[in-house]
C-alpha cells in the first residue's frame, strides 16, 4: 500500500475507535438520547464503510 493510504487507514481507525468510545460512554453514564446516539451510530457506519472500501 502507498504511504498516503496507510495514513488514511490509521486516521479512519482512530476516528472509528473515538466514535465507538463516545457511544459506549453515553451508555455507561446513562445519558442516552436517541438523536445523539443515532447520529454517532451513522457516523460509525460511514467510517466503517470507508475503512472497508479502502482495504
Amino acid at each position: 500500500m502507498d504511504e498516503t493510504v496507510i495514513k488514511l487507514v490509521i486516521m479512519l481507525c482512530v476516528a472509528l475507535v473515538a466514535v465507538l468510545t463516545a457511544i459506549a460512554l453515553e451508555f455507561k453514564t446513562k445519558q442516552v438520547r436517541p438523536v445523539n446516539t443515532i447520529g454517532k451510530s451513522a457516523l460509525a457506519l460511514v467510517l466503517a464503510g470507508l475503512l472497508v472500501s479502502i482495504i
